[in-house]
């Protein structure tokens, strides 16, 4: 899209969002992605969310770089990231389609067949179907293809069984995108296969787990001999790996600095007094926001190609994202009780932050991915590759 193009479509977009954006505003907005809402204020933001990508879809500004033929605008990456930061200066709902949207989207997109993507594409973008990730196991976190979910051949088609765990949003989610084993006898990573499946069918069972904050953000999920057809795979059988791979690292370039309550502390810093000490504090914090915007803004940049893949860069994003919503909370704790208020947003927002430093990749396993993908260091050595527990880690 060329400069003028670009700022006609930007200039565009806040107008639309101008008129609509602040009609579905959350009246009471949280400073963390996991909040202390009970599972009906939970609903009513999950029937809000459905009611604003509704709307998005029926005058055309969903899915911009979606093609046509599944629904979408037919635009470029770089103008739907446009759109999003734009959108993102609302107190909107973001976690309810974030999975849907920003990892499930790009995949089905990169590996799913063309039925997958019109029977399932359309419904995201409208609002109609909410989906959750099913990859995450009691035994396998950061060790992701130590995964133990079994799915099965049968005479039409597949049996899942097993137990995946931190599912966020799984207690309102349609579908779900699983990832289980299909073969013990290859190595690890490449006897996965990835599955979708409607949360609704018989043997899914979800229990949404109390976290610190005190809401139900995340769930665990139970697998009990549930039937999906050969149309439920997602790529091919026992590549359920590179499937993931493209999962991931759209995972973690969903982040940006909306996920960062850096106005807010600073709203909360100009309420009153304020010592040296946490002025040099909110100082660094500061100099780190803006480094997030910087690094953002170069990954924005870089989808201005229409094929253009989200890489390894995004772990430093994410990484310093989690560091920063740490620190922010922390010192929004400390001067709040300095000045001797209780606050449970900034309770929430300092809580939930550890969330968000585990979700996605741990802070330690990023390092990995930094040192390995991006600043291209030596591999450590591996001895982890049969299936089964092991120490690996999660790309």
């Amino acid at each position: 899209m060329a400069d003028a193009e670009a700022l006609t479509f930007s200039r565009r977009a806040e107008s639309w969002l101008a008129t609509h954006a602040p009609g579905f505003e959350d009246p009471d907005p949280r400073y963390t992605g996991f909040p202390n809402r009970s599972i009906e204020e939970q609903a009513d933001v999950v029937a809000n969310a459905r009611a604003w990508e509704a709307l998005k879809a029926s005058q055309g500004w969903a899915g911009l770089a979606v093609p046509t033929e599944w629904a979408g605008q037919g635009m470029t990456a770089y103008d739907a990231e446009v759109f999003r930061e734009l959108e993102s200066r609302y107190k909107l709902d973001y976690e309810t389609f974030a999975i849907a949207k920003m990892m499930i989207t790009p995949t089905l997109l990169r590996w799913g067949s063309d039925e997958q993507k019109m029977r399932y594409l359309p419904r995201i973008l409208d609002g109609r179907d909410v989906w959750c990730q099913l990859f995450s196991e009691p035994a396998a976190g950061s060790d992701l293809a130590a995964l133990t979910t079994r799915a099965e051949r049968t005479g039409h088609g597949w049996r899942l069984r097993g137990q995946k765990v931190w599912n966020s949003g799984a207690n309102f989610a349609d579908r779900g995108y699983v990832l289980a084993r299909t073969a013990v006898d290859k190595p690890k990573h490449d006897g996965l296969t990835a599955f979708v499946i409607d949360m609704t069918a018989p043997g899914v069972s979800v229990r949404p787990i109390r976290q610190i904050p005190g809401g139900y953000g995340f769930c665990e999920v139970f697998l009990d001999d549930v039937e999906v057809g050969d149309d439920a795979v997602v790529g091919a059988v026992d590549s359920g790996w590179k499937v993931a791979i493209t999962t991931l690292m759209n995972e973690r370039l969903a982040m940006s600095v909306a996920n960062v309550p850096w106005p807010e502390l600073l709203a909360l810093l100009a309420e009153g007094a304020v010592d040296q000490a946490d002025r040099v504090r909110a100082a660094r914090i500061f100099a780190d926001y803006r480094a997030v915007e910087q690094i953002h803004h170069e990954e924005v940049l870089a989808l201005r190609g229409d094929t253009a893949q989200p890489g390894p860069e995004g772990s430093i994003l994410k990484l310093m994202i989690g560091r920063l919503q740490t620190d922010i909370g922390r010192l929004a704790c400390d001067v709040v009780a300095a000045r001797g208020l209780m606050s449970d947003r900034w309770t929430e927002s300092f809580l939930g932050s550890f969330g968000t430093r585990i979700g996605g990749g741990t802070d330690e396993v990023l390092k990995n991915v930094i040192a390995d993908r991006v600043l291209l260091l030596p591999k450590e050595p591996r001895h982890d590759l049969a299936p089964g527990p092991s120490n690996g880690a999660r790309p």
